[in-house]
Formats: C-alpha cells, sequence, structure tokens
C-alpha cells in the first residue's frame, strides 16, 4: 500500500523555479542597453536684435534644452532655436523651448 500512496502524491516543487529571481527583482542595470553616443545639437540664438550667434551641444536633448533655458532665464538670449544635427525633423523652435522651460526649476 505504500506504494500507492507514493503515486498520489503531488510532486514536490522544483528548486529550479525557486531559486530564480523575479524580474523586477533584476537590477535595471543588468537589462538595460548601452549607454547611447551623445547627440550633437547646433543651439542658434540671438543675444539682441540684428545678431545671430551659434552654439555647439553634445550630449542629450534635455542637456541641451537645460542650456537653452538657462540662456533665457540669464538673458543670454532673447530667441533661440535648437537643431540635432544630421536630422531633417530634428528642431526645436523657440516656442516649445519656452514651453518646456516653464515651471522646471533653475538649471544646475
Amino acid at each position: 500500500m505504500s506504494r500507492s500512496s507514493d503515486r498520489s502524491a503531488p510532486p514536490a516543487p522544483s528548486t529550479a523555479t525557486a531559486a530564480a529571481p523575479a524580474v523586477s527583482q533584476i537590477a535595471p542595470r543588468a537589462i538595460a542597453s548601452p549607454a547611447a553616443p551623445p547627440r550633437h545639437f547646433t543651439l542658434i540664438y540671438k543675444p539682441s536684435a540684428g545678431v545671430t550667434l551659434q552654439r555647439e551641444i553634445a550630449g542629450t536633448l534635455v542637456d541641451a534644452l537645460s542650456i537653452a533655458c538657462g540662456m533665457l532665464r540669464d538673458g543670454s538670449a532673447k530667441h533661440l532655436n535648437l537643431i540635432e544635427t544630421g536630422r531633417i525633423d530634428g528642431v526645436v523652435p523657440h516656442s516649445q523651448i519656452v514651453r518646456w522651460c516653464t515651471g522646471r526649476p533653475e538649471a544646475p
């Protein structure tokens, strides 16, 4: 009779599935893709009427927008546009930059 009781008993849980970490427990850096190379932007700005200057920026879009916000806040630029190098659709006009800057804390 001991054989029949062995057959009816449920199998023991596998230790292989219990030992595997859940996806949420894996560190983000373990599943994140490698760092992307910096993007290149040209900031075209007007410090005063009749004068147009440009500045090259390498970094993320947030870095470039933060620099643009800082220039608007300190008065070194009255009007500016941000253009991503090598992209046809990579233009951020002045109005969108102002909207992005509104309500954000001072740039570091």
